[in-house]
């Protein structure tokens, strides 16, 4: 029974696997299952963590790190390439559901994007200047938008780091680990 996690709210389980799930998992990364707390079906990944209790980090994890984007194919490949690096990752298909994932756990840092249907990066950046503000300085931006005047404008005045899409996953891991409590 693998170690399981949520896609969406980053919730773990052990899932037993059927022989459908098998395929799935080795063909698409992922299989459906019910989330208890998404109250649905979701994408569920492996976890290279060790089981552990509720809500504990395991022993030697790497850095915590929120993934933020309304592109499941950025999810998955940004989250796959930081949890071989050792990261604990959850991840969040809008910026609202990231809300409220912060406002229950603790990041050493959060990846958002910025251009997000309803609830965007920017509002994102301005609810934790307001609510969370501890979160504020551990936020890096990815984003494809850097062309845009207002977002140009939003990130000199934010000074928070960013890198443009087609993110370079080398200098982002790098980036990340410099977020990161030991470092």
């Amino acid at each position: 029974m693998p170690l399981m996690r949520c896609s969406y709210c980053g919730t773990r389980a052990n899932i037993t696997l059927n022989e459908v799930d098998r395929r799935s998992l080795q063909g698409q990364g992922y299989v459906l299952h019910t989330c208890t707390n998404c109250g649905g079906q979701t994408h569920w990944e492996p976890t290279l963590d060790k089981p552990t209790l509720a809500g504990a980090a395991p022993q030697g994890a790497g850095p915590r790190v929120l993934l933020i984007d309304d592109d499941d194919a950025i999810l998955q490949i940004i989250g796959k390439a930081l949890s071989l690096a050792h990261c604990d990752v959850e991840t969040a298909n809008s910026a609202r559901s990231a809300a409220m994932l912060l406002a229950r756990g603790d990041y050493d840092v959060i990846l958002s994007d910025i251009r997000m249907p309803e609830f965007n990066g920017i509002q994102l950046f301005e609810f934790l200047d307001q609510h969370l503000p501890e979160c504020k300085d551990r936020v890096i931006f990815l984003t494809g938008d850097t062309g845009t005047q207002s977002t140009a404008e939003f990130l000199e005045k934010s000074k928070a780091p960013y890198m443009t899409k087609p993110v370079d996953i080398p200098k982002l891991l790098e980036m990340v680990r410099s977020f990161s409590p030991g470092k």
